[in-house]
């Protein structure tokens, strides 16, 4: 888009009414002056149009809430001629900059990444003036691309350690690598094995040490049943960003101990994940994205629902009711080994109530 300034096409429209009708060499002098410097000043415009060049650079990575991305903006001006007057506009961005010729400037555009999603990086808009300030020129630089933006991940293994699960138990039993249900035989202690490994009870019944060896924890699948329900809209407009960077700090502190997760979401769409590698984090990661996980059917049905032939239950719920409770007691007594945790008992602050 090009305009023309207004007082100076007022001017020139009087002055060009003076040469007609009245004309002698002062009006024809000064009518020719200013129609010279309107021409030579278009050209200048036209001129900077296709030899000014924009580059953006930055650096195509994946992106956590909380990080920094740098925009990296270079401009180079590729004529002799000086621009003394040159905006570099984006949305809630702008520089104003004076550019000498043939000079390159680079601008550089920080923005503090606050929430998860996918971002286009906006346009550029390109806003000059001639030396005269009688054309001003603004056109758009395309640039179709965009970031991700994926939920923070913390070190979460502090916290679910300490995280309450029903029955007071202070830590997971995934932690228990030693768990008798996790035991794969029982054998004569040999030399050379650890001692660690000693079944002391049975060797006290046996009259020799006997040795017990354990289930890899790779092998174990866990059920990990999501519930992120029970929040009202000023509460979750709040906390929305901690209560999925807890929920996916969880998911990535299992996959790192080598777990097999297949993770049951309770939204509206229903959606289950099998986690066992970085690429299938990334799928239930960009799920998150979105907010369907607010839209909820009743939890209890859910995990009956989605109930399968892995022992290894953690349910991950914003907080607990007497109906959850039960359900965990029946599933127990099925023999499944349940975990519950309460993101309310993770997340700490002096303001942070779900209630």
């Amino acid at each position: 888009m090009i305009k023309i300034n207004i007082k100076f096409l007022t001017v020139f429209m009087v002055f060009t009414c003076m040469y007609v009708l009245i004309g002698g060499q002062l009006f024809n002098s000064i009518f020719y002056l200013l129609l010279m410097i309107l021409i030579i000043c278009l050209i200048e415009v036209l001129i900077i149009r296709f030899f000014i060049d924009i580059e953006i650079f930055y650096k195509n990575i994946d992106y956590f809430v909380g990080d920094e991305f740098i925009l990296h903006i270079n401009l180079k001006n590729k004529t002799p001629l000086v621009i003394t007057y040159v905006c570099i506009l984006q949305k809630e961005f702008d520089k104003c900059i004076y550019v000498k010729s043939f000079q390159n400037i680079k601008i550089i555009r920080k923005v503090n990444l606050q929430k998860r999603g996918i971002y286009n990086i906006d346009d550029i808009i390109i806003d000059y003036k001639d030396i005269f300030n009688i054309w001003r020129v603004n056109y758009t630089k395309k640039i179709n691309k965009s970031i991700k933006v994926y939920p923070k991940i913390i070190n979460i293994e502090e916290d679910i350690k300490k995280a309450k699960s029903d029955n007071n138990v202070s830590n997971l039993n995934i932690y228990n690598k030693e768990n008798n249900n996790l035991i794969r035989e029982v054998r004569k202690y040999e030399i050379g094995d650890n001692i660690r490994q000693i079944h002391w009870k049975l060797s006290a019944k046996c009259g020799h040490l006997m040795i017990k060896n354990f289930e890899d924890e790779t092998s174990v699948n866990i059920s990990l049943f999501i519930n992120l329900n029970g929040l009202d809209r000023e509460t979750y407009s709040i906390y929305d960003e901690q209560i999925v960077s807890y929920t996916i700090s969880i998911i990535y502190f299992l996959m790192t101990k080598g777990y097999k997760q297949n993770i049951f979401i309770n939204s509206i769409d229903e959606n289950k994940f099998y986690i066992n590698d970085i690429q299938n984090f990334k799928n239930i990661n960009e799920y998150f994205f979105r907010d369907n996980f607010y839209k909820y059917n009743d939890f209890i049905d859910f995990i009956n629902n989605n109930i399968n032939k892995n022992k290894t239950i953690i349910i991950l719920s914003l907080e607990s009711n007497k109906r959850l409770e039960e359900q965990i007691k029946v599933l127990r007594g099925l023999s499944y080994q349940v975990t519950l945790i309460l993101i309310e008992d993770i997340i700490k602050g002096e303001i942070y109530e779900f209630r």
